[in-house]
């Protein structure tokens, strides 16, 4: 729960406009307008459905990986080769179909990845 809680907070920061949220919602041609009206129509519904999007992947880092994998750097190389395989191609896939920019991929995939790495350092200390 403690590697959700931080994906969430880690989210949080990630798209702000402390890093790339500005640039996210550019890419995603979001107005003020649309803003508006996403903010005033259940975002915290979308908040707690990715919290749970982020449990089951916490979930499976830790009943897939942790087995696996005998230390830190082991679980940190399984996180890596989860997104290449399954994160990446799924986002990359979305980017091709839905005809959105690279760039917006480099965002959320850049975000995933270090999410799953944050992930996995916080669930290694407590496997190992």
């Amino acid at each position: 729960m403690l590697s959700a809680v931080a994906s969430a907070v880690l989210g949080t920061l990630w798209y702000s406009d402390i890093l790339f949220g500005k640039k996210w919602r550019d890419l995603m041609g979001w107005s003020g307008e649309n803003l508006s009206a996403m903010k005033s129509g259940g975002m915290s519904k979308v908040y707690a459905l990715n919290f749970i999007f982020d449990l089951l992947t916490a979930f499976a880092l830790w009943n897939i990986g942790t087995p696996l994998c005998l230390s830190w750097t082991c679980l940190n190389i399984f996180a890596i080769i989860a997104w290449l395989g399954f994160m990446l191609p799924i986002l990359a896939g979305s980017v091709l179909w839905e005809r959105k920019s690279w760039a917006l991929l480099a965002i959320n995939a850049g975000y995933r990845l270090v999410a799953i790495l944050v992930m996995a350092g916080i669930i290694s200390q407590f496997a190992f």
